[in-house]
């Protein structure tokens, strides 16, 4: 604190090195400015598009139901398929239709054959589809540290920018 130079004069205080101190520490908090943005933009992409991410969440939503639903047609064709087991273990009946669907007979039997259609009569059983589960789209995570690290840096060349055109206005 300096005193007034005149003893006659009232007594004036001034505060120079609280008014330095904080200007000093606002030019110095501008500069980690980037580094916020480039924190907070990486914060934003990775809970969003990263890896564990929202996006990610729904790719695997989308994939259990995809499975699910996968489950419950195999579960509709092993019923069928033991119900066409359990017709020919304990039916004489649906023994012989299936054997004259594969071309067997008794022997008062005649058979009229026609060419072409023999594949097509035939009762086809299916074993449901194989799905394979796909791993859920998102961005890599060298691709959002690479943007997150544009972004600061955009942002201090801009800082530096505007210092110099208030230098030089």
């Amino acid at each position: 604190m300096e005193r007034a130079g005149d003893n006659s004069a009232p007594l004036i205080l001034v505060k120079k090195r609280r008014e330095s101190a904080v200007n000093m520490i606002m030019r110095l908090l501008k500069y980690l400015f980037p580094l916020w943005a480039a924190i907070f933009v990486y914060s934003l992409l990775s809970l969003f598009y990263g890896p564990s991410g929202f996006s990610a969440y729904e790719g695997l939503m989308a994939e259990r139901d995809k499975q699910m639903d996968n489950i419950e047609s195999l579960k509709k064709i092993r019923w069928e398929l033991e119900g066409d087991r359990d017709a020919l273990l304990y039916d004489g009946d649906s023994i012989a239709v299936q054997a004259r669907e594969l071309g067997y007979g008794t022997d008062d039997e005649r058979f009229v054959r026609i060419v072409g259609l023999s594949k097509t009569m035939r009762r086809q059983y299916s074993a449901g589809d194989s799905i394979e589960a796909q791993a859920p789209e998102s961005m890599d995570e060298k691709t959002i540290r690479t943007v997150s690290f544009i972004t600061g840096g955009v942002i201090l060349v801009f800082i530096f920018f505007v210092q110099i055109l208030r230098m030089l206005v």
